[in-house]
């Protein structure tokens, strides 16, 4: 038995070079060129990966401290989310018996399982994708571990691992919570319709056991790893909001639902509709009780249950961040879709098979269609902000007083922003300019024109701006000649009619 089932893993080895081309063919752009997003210009120039104890991420500060020191790279994050997707899907399937030969409708649906776009979203920023695909990876060999029908070993190191595993999968992003309980509960779902499980629910009940388990350890580790010294974290502090469930709960229920039936319904606010997705539910929701409600009362029973959790489970998260969520943050629908779309390719109606693959390939296509609407987005709105770049340098590189020796104050009156932004997800970077992100944030605009090779500057403090706001809101709007100029110690730039955040800040202190 024992020989058996090493065999069957060791076949999963001739799939994952299939599996990864796959992957490839799917984030192609992304790997054959290096899009940089908004908040990369921070980590490209970290030394201290410190800052994701603050959030809570003690398992990326561990990925980006040994395994990759510097996150902002080209090809090799996104290709460890891609090989660790692959390994992670066959671990997946092999607990659904599959013993290394994979079905050509399961090489269909890895698409969903490693693109689906809210992937995409997250695979925006290098600085997180790396380390996704280990935690991603973790929670694969925690299902590996939990749902496995053999005894290759014993429960006691079973357990020790897979909840380790788990602990760090949610160390890695907190997100991995709901990856890791869709994927228990999903792939016992499929196991109790496939006939591998005749009895869930004791299953389901150790299940949830070992899940609190998990929790408990990641807590345990985020409070030791919060005694090492770190930055705090402003914008993930204010994420946190667990009372407006409590003040407000109707309200905070009713944006959940909004947000379910825009990620459900296949819109998501994309400017671009992915209508087969509800029918990949539909279908899978059919099959799953199509012919199953005759099995035994229990099993029955789990199914239903198991249905309508799945459909829940990724939104919980939500529950404690006001109803709201970014899109790159339910990182547990992929999963939930995968899951669907496995139901009605083993439904026992061969109409709703069929249905089942063409769905899951039209799912597909737009898929593959909406990445590339977004990429080319990206493509042009990354060119524009280094056209302003250079001409931005050279405009500073001109000035007849300046000095490259030194370094300057950049003191920014209003924001640059295209209309491409408009029509997109709002949450993405994607469309968005360095110089208009934040609705005008100096401190990026130095940080991108320091990466690019232009002078350094420095954010100015706004006791230091209010000097020269009178001064640069007479000035030309960029990239009219005046609209750049050097004065005492700051470049004073003019990149619109209106001010930006922190101009509107510093002129509320004056009046």
């Amino acid at each position: 038995m024992k020989k058996k089932r090493a065999d069957g893993l060791s076949r999963y080895s001739a799939a994952v070079p299939w599996l990864f081309l796959i992957f490839v063919g799917m984030y192609f752009f992304d790997l054959a060129t290096f899009p940089f997003s908004i908040d990369e210009e921070q980590s490209a120039l970290r030394t201290d990966p410190s800052i994701w104890i603050s959030q809570g991420r003690w398992g990326a500060y561990i990925i980006e401290l040994l395994i990759l020191p510097q996150p902002a790279i080209p090809v090799v994050p996104l290709a460890l989310f891609g090989l660790s997707s692959a390994i992670s899907y066959c671990l997946i399937l092999d607990v659904l018996g599959r013993n290394g030969t994979l079905r050509a409708f399961d090489y269909l649906t890895f698409s969903i399982f490693c693109a689906y776009p809210v992937w995409f979203f997250i695979a925006e920023f290098y600085t997180n994708i790396g380390s996704i695909g280990v935690g991603m990876l973790a929670s694969a060999g925690t299902v590996w571990l939990f749902l496995r029908q053999d005894k290759m070993l014993p429960i006691s190191h079973r357990t020790l691992a897979g909840v380790a595993l788990g602990a760090f999968a949610v160390g890695i992003y907190q997100g991995f919570v709901a990856v890791l309980t869709v994927l228990l509960c999903g792939g016992l779902l499929l196991q109790t319709t496939l006939g591998v499980v005749s009895r869930p629910w004791p299953r389901a009940f150790a299940l949830a056991a070992l899940w609190v388990l998990i929790l408990v350890l990641y807590m345990a580790l985020d409070l030791a790893f919060r005694l090492l010294p770190h930055p705090s974290n402003s914008y993930f502090e204010s994420l946190w909001k667990p009372g407006l469930l409590v003040t407000d709960t109707m309200a905070v229920l009713v944006e959940i639902w909004h947000l379910a039936l825009s990620v459900y319904g296949g819109s998501m606010n994309l400017g671009f509709a992915l209508w087969a997705s509800p029918v990949v539910l539909a279908l899978g929701l059919a099959s799953a009780i199509w012919g199953r409600l005759s099995l035994d009362m229990p099993s029955a029973s789990f199914i239903i249950v198991s249905l309508f959790a799945l459909l829940i489970l990724p939104f919980a998260p939500a529950l404690v961040s006001g109803g709201s969520a970014p899109i790159r943050s339910l990182i547990a629908v992929p999963a939930v879709i995968w899951v669907f779309a496995m139901l009605s390719s083993n439904s026992s109606s061969s109409t709703l098979q069929g249905a089942s693959i063409v769905a899951v390939v039209t799912l597909v296509w737009q898929t593959f269609v909406f990445e590339n609407r977004y990429q080319a987005v990206e493509y042009f709105s990354s060119r524009r902000d280094l056209q302003i770049a250079g001409s931005l340098g050279e405009k500073v590189l001109s000035l007849p007083s300046f000095d490259p020796r030194k370094t300057y104050y950049l003191v920014v009156y209003g924001s640059y922003n295209f209309p491409s932004k408009d029509s997109l997800e709002k949450s993405t970077t994607i469309g968005g300019s360095f110089f208009g992100w934040d609705g005008g944030n100096p401190g990026r605009m130095s940080a991108f024109l320091g990466l690019l090779g232009y002078p350094i500057f420095k954010y100015p403090m706004p006791e230091f701006e209010a000097r020269y706001l009178p001064l640069i809101s007479k000035m030309p709007v960029f990239p009219k000649p005046g609209s750049v100029a050097l004065v005492d110690d700051a470049i004073l730039l003019r990149l619109s009619e209106e001010p930006n955040f922190q101009d509107l800040s510093v002129l509320e202190d004056l009046q």
